[in-house]
């Protein structure tokens, strides 16, 4: 009994200095100790969002750019119009860098840059591949007011040289502008902005169109 409890107050003895001895030389603790590891969970990956019906849009704005590149401007089942390219474009009309409309943000769409004269137009080849366009029209929060009404812009599309949306006419004052046609067998696709008034300088933007094609 003896000889253990003289062998239990030696184990005790030499735990105790090798505790104290770490403690005041911490930095003999290698690097990594799986004891020190503390696992971090990040939770799921966020899924990347894709383009969104327009109800969705005039409440929470479009999608980011930089998101909607990740997710692939274009897929199987929708195409972004700025990810297939426009196949022709009139002077002033380029490719949006980002606008905020009615206090939402738009990353994606064309805007059509003052210049004199009755008309311009961004035409889009779509193969006669998709089954519906989804598109918006409106004008950017920063953009000059026109309170008196004075000036207005008309728009329209057209589906291979058919007008399927329009011409309707859109002021600064006005809400943004939200719809959708038909694309079936379609192959060319033209967004049409005719200023009204020879001093008009006003700015109307593309918001964010898509195409989409539905499951058969």
């Amino acid at each position: 009994m003896r000889k253990f409890l003289i062998t239990l107050l030696l184990v005790a003895g030499i735990g105790l200095f090798v505790f104290m001895y770490l403690r005041a030389n911490p930095s003999v603790i290698p690097e990594g100790n799986p004891l020190d590891t503390v696992v971090q969970d990040d939770g799921p990956a966020p899924v990347l969002r894709t383009p969104q019906d327009y109800h969705i849009m005039e409440q929470d704005g479009g999608i980011p750019l930089a998101e909607a590149q990740q997710a692939g401007l274009t897929g199987p089942d929708y195409a972004y119009l700025q990810g297939l390219g426009a196949i022709n474009l009139s002077d002033g009309v380029n490719a949006l860098e980002g606008a905020t409309v009615r206090g939402k943000s738009f990353d994606l769409g064309y805007v059509y840059n003052s210049r004199f004269g009755s008309e311009q137009y961004a035409e889009f080849n779509i193969n006669g591949e998709w089954d519906e366009l989804h598109f918006g029209f409106g004008f950017d929060d920063a953009h000059p007011s026109d309170p008196q009404g004075n000036h207005a812009i008309e728009v329209e599309i057209q589906a291979d040289g058919k007008v399927v949306f329009g011409p309707e006419v859109i002021k600064p004052t006005d809400p943004p502008v939200f719809g959708s046609a038909d694309m079936k067998g379609i192959h060319r696709v033209t967004f049409v902005s005719r200023r009204i008034g020879k001093t008009n300088m006003f700015t109307p933007l593309i918001l964010d169109p898509f195409v989409r094609k539905y499951p058969e």
